[in-house]
């Protein structure tokens, strides 16, 4: 069934569907639009949140069951239900994820969205985030070192030891990244830390690894983190930034009271340029 809704005074329209049984991303998904369409943009970004754990990539005719296919947009519904809860920054976050990867553009129904939004946005996004942007010092570890470590981390997420860096999973590189910086080797922990991010950009307390295993993934405070034992101010500024605008820490994380000291320290770098 096709129903047309209107979106911040654009008509939109959704596929609506009946859930179906064994694709628990596609219910979660399904029921975040219909929760969003009513209004209820809160409970709608739980769900969306829910349904990107088990299906991170947006994708078009991603196939539900057989001869059923959908276009699973859920960052671009993400920033409109955060919009319709009054929380622009979170919006922004999602939108400029969902721009970036242009698969929403290619969607009929998503091509709407991303007009209506980018209305709501004033404007294109920007290419790049600050973050993104640094020259690479020189690696700490050696080849040989950096290999063995690598290695050991694959073994430990269960992905082969030769797995092309392009088709390994979000957490490899995140426990990657943690293991370099803990090895005192920032530039490759920065490196890995992003491509985590590239793959999985949303963070999230308890997410899932694999098997039964869960870690709270909050790449961009160690992002920021890293930046500045690299002496990149400017970098690890925009990424605590962004760490505080997607609001990466509860007030009861250990690591707060490390990122109330690292901001403090990047403000008195701002004042020292």
């Amino acid at each position: 069934m096709l129903k047309s809704h209107s979106l911040f005074g654009v008509s939109i329209f959704v596929f609506l569907t009946l859930p179906l049984a064994g694709a628990e991303w596609y219910d979660l998904y399904d029921e975040a639009v219909r929760l969003f369409e009513q209004g209820n943009g809160r409970a709608a970004i739980e769900k969306l949140e829910r349904a990107l754990e088990l299906q991170p990539a947006d994708s078009l005719r991603l196939r539900v069951k057989p001869g059923l296919y959908v276009d699973y947009l859920p960052h671009a519904y993400l920033a409109a239900a955060y919009l319709q809860c009054g929380d622009p920054e979170a919006g922004r976050h999602h939108f400029l994820i969902a721009e970036r990867s242009g698969v929403a553009e290619r969607s009929e129904v998503g091509e709407s969205l991303m007009s209506a939004l980018r209305s709501s946005f004033g404007g294109p996004a920007p290419v790049e985030p600050l973050y993104r942007r640094y020259e690479k010092k020189s690696p700490v570890l050696s080849a040989e070192e950096y290999a063995n470590v690598r290695a050991s981390i694959a073994r430990r997420c269960a992905v082969p030891t030769d797995a092309p860096s392009q088709s390994t999973p979000w957490y490899f590189h995140y426990e990657l990244a943690l293991e370099l910086e803990r090895r005192g080797d920032s530039q490759r922990a920065l490196d890995a830390m992003i491509d985590a991010t590239d793959r999985k950009p949303d963070p999230r307390l308890q997410s899932r690894m694999y098997g039964m295993w869960f870690t709270d993934y909050t790449p961009y405070f160690y992002i920021a983190r890293l930046h500045a034992s690299l002496q990149n101010w400017s970098c690890a500024i925009d990424a605590l930034e962004l760490s505080k605008k997607l609001r990466e820490l509860p007030q009861s994380s250990p690591l707060q009271v490390e990122m109330e000291a690292l901001e403090r320290d990047l403000a008195s770098r701002t004042v020292e340029q």
